[in-house]
């Protein structure tokens, strides 16, 4: 909708009338009840789509079929203006394309960990939004409801201090849509982790070892290492004969022997895989294909442990 559009200059006009007669969708008919938009002056020709056609919100691509009648102010003998409409008789279209979602920004996604005074920001800004809408759901420690908390007019910076009961230590899933000026609200965006921890914690380096980054991720007797892990893999350690520490263990452990089921979980719970794993000794390799960048849980041997997915 910020995309320009220029009308066909006429000598004379006054105005120009854009009559939106139709709208199709993979060649199936919206069923619009028809509207005009008429120009300010004769010299609006070129200006934005969104002053003519709302958001496309939906699936694919919209094809406006339209006419563009011109104003032309007659003068009689006395200096008195009367209006004439001349009626295209051809018509046009214009094909205007879906509204691309929108995300948390890049920075402020696990493993960074965001302070409670501190703010977050969608991935871009949306032409024509007013504002954007903010979904917040507690995943870790435990699971919460969702709870939708409105942006600031005008602005994308989003302060966490603005979402009520948000406490350091947790983690939450965050998805982010905007709020169009016309009243139209756009789909919502991918979900991605959101850590809160206190002011002036150091988020995780890109150059911190692999056993150092599984070991602040982890809360359980099970290792996961490297994480984040961008190959579609990650190599399991089952620590049992000592839980609570968060080191690996010394000596094979032997209270798994046979295979268990291991099962993968996004943040809402629902289970995105699952295999049967054999440790030979204390270690597997987990191969999981090609799930979506986000954060997952990792449930084997009764204990659960996190894993951040980066593509």
């Amino acid at each position: 909708v910020c995309g320009s559009f220029k009308l066909s200059y006429r000598s004379n006009a006054a105005q120009y009338m854009v009559n939106v007669l139709s709208s199709t969708m993979n060649g199936v008919d919206q069923a619009i009840v028809p509207w005009t938009y008429t120009t300010p002056s004769a010299t609006s020709i070129v200006s934005r789509l969104g002053d003519i056609l709302p958001n496309n919100t939906d699936v694919a691509a919209k094809v406006y079929t339209v006419r563009v009648p011109v104003v032309y102010n007659i003068p009689d003998a006395a200096g008195n203006l009367s209006s004439v409409v001349a009626n295209d008789n051809q018509t046009c279209t214009i094909t205007l394309n879906r509204e691309n979602t929108i995300a948390l920004r890049l920075s402020d996604r696990c493993p960074a960990t965001k302070a409670l005074n501190s703010n977050i920001a969608p991935d871009r800004t949306v032409c024509g939004a007013i504002r954007y809408e903010w979904e917040f759901t507690e995943v870790l420690p435990s699971a919460g409801q969702p709870q939708v908390v409105l942006g600031g007019a005008n602005a994308s910076v989003f302060f966490l201090s603005n979402v009520p009961g948000i406490s350091v230590g947790k983690t939450y899933g965050v998805r982010v849509r905007p709020v169009h000026s016309s009243g139209v609200t756009g789909n919502w965006g991918t979900v991605y982790c959101l850590r809160v921890g206190s002011a002036g914690m150091v988020t995780q380096s890109e150059n911190q070892s692999e056993s150092d980054a599984s070991i602040e991720s982890q809360v359980s007797s099970i290792a996961i290492y490297p994480n984040p892990t961008a190959t579609g893999s990650f190599v399991l350690q089952y620590n049992g004969s000592r839980r609570g520490e968060l080191i690996f263990a010394q000596e094979p452990s032997t209270e798994l022997e046979s295979a268990q089921e291991l099962a993968m979980m996004d943040i809402t719970g629902k289970v995105v895989f699952k295999t049967n794993v054999v440790l030979n000794g204390n270690i597997a390799e987990i191969n999981f294909g090609d799930l979506e960048t986000g954060l997952y849980l990792i449930d084997f041997g009764g204990e659960r442990s996190r894993l951040q997915v980066v593509r």
